[in-house]
C-alpha cells in the first residue's frame, strides 16, 4: 500500500493512474470523500481484493485507487475502523477469504453461528490525499509506503505552459504566459486548464493579450487550507 500526498495539482493522481498501468494494472478510481462510512470504504476494499474483482474490464488485475483520504477523514468517517481492517489484511495471519464458525449468544448448543471473514490483500493500493500529517492518518502512515509530491516549481511550469504554447502553435507573449501561472496560483492543472479554455475561446490565429485573461475564472481545486482563508476570500473579493 502507498499513499501519495502533496500540495493540489501536483498531479498526484494522475501519476496513480500512470504507475498503475504501466505496472500492468487496471485502475479503479474511489473518491472517499464521496463515500457515507466506513463500512461502505471497507467493503469497496473487499470488492477489490477478493478474487472475483481481480480483474476488471480490460482483463486486468486491478489496483484500487482511493482519492482525498483526508477528506474521508475529516467528514468524520471513522478512518481508524479502515484502518484497522487493512492492518488485518496485511498480517501474516491473513489468509485466503475463508469462513470460520464461531459461535454466539446462546450457548454451545444453540444452532446459530455467525461467520468471520478473512481477507488476504494480494492486489495494491494507493491512497492521496493532501494533509498527510492529518491526525486521524497516523494509523494509516503506519501501513502504508508514503510518497511526497513537491509543489510544482514556478520555473518549470512556466517553461511546460510554453512548451504547450509551442506544439499547440498558439501566439502568446511570454509575459502572459508568467501572468496566467501567477493568476493559477502557480497551480499546474488549473494553469493548463486555462490555458486550454483560453485557446478554445478565440480563433487558431489569435494572438493572447493580457485583456483576454480578464474573462477567465481560475479555478484551483482545494484552494483553501483554512478558515482565515475562506473568511478573506468571502471579505475582500471583488464580486
Amino acid at each position: 500500500m502507498v499513499i501519495i500526498h502533496g500540495e493540489q495539482g501536483t498531479g498526484k493522481s494522475t501519476l496513480a493512474r500512470i504507475v498503475a498501468k504501466q505496472c500492468g494494472y487496471e485502475a479503479k478510481e474511489v473518491n472517499a470523500s464521496d463515500v457515507r462510512s466506513a463500512d461502505d470504504l471497507i467493503e469497496v476494499i473487499k470488492q477489490a481484493i477478493t478474487t472475483n474483482s481481480h480483474f476488471g474490464k480490460e482483463k486486468k488485475p486491478v489496483c484500487l485507487i482511493i482519492d482525498e483520504v483526508d477528506g474521508a477523514v475529516s467528514g468524520g468517517l471513522g478512518f481508524t475502523k479502515v484502518c484497522e481492517f487493512l492492518k488485518q489484511c496485511t498480517s501474516k495471519r491473513a489468509a485466503p477469504k475463508t469462513t470460520d464458525d464461531t459461535e454466539i449468544e446462546g450457548g454451545p448448543s444453540s444452532p446459530q453461528k455467525k461467520k468471520r471473514e478473512s481477507f488476504d490483500l494480494r492486489r495494491p493500493i494507493i491512497f492521496i490525499c493532501n494533509d498527510f500529517y492529518a491526525k486521524a492518518l497516523r494509523p494509516l502512515r503506519e501501513l502504508t509506503i508514503s510518497v511526497k509530491i513537491s509543489e510544482s516549481d514556478h520555473k518549470r511550469l512556466i517553461q511546460r505552459l510554453r512548451q504547450i504554447c509551442k506544439l499547440q502553435a498558439v501566439k502568446i507573449e511570454d509575459d502572459i504566459i508568467q501572468l496566467l501561472a501567477e493568476k493559477s496560483n502557480f497551480d499546474a492543472r488549473s494553469a493548463i486548464n486555462s490555458l486550454q479554455m483560453l485557446c478554445r475561446k478565440f480563433p487558431k490565429d489569435h494572438k493572447i493579450v493580457p485583456s483576454d485573461l480578464t474573462s477567465l475564472t481560475f479555478e484551483v481545486k482545494d484552494a483553501f487550507t483554512d478558515l482565515i482563508s475562506v473568511a478573506e476570500f468571502v471579505l475582500w473579493e471583488k464580486v
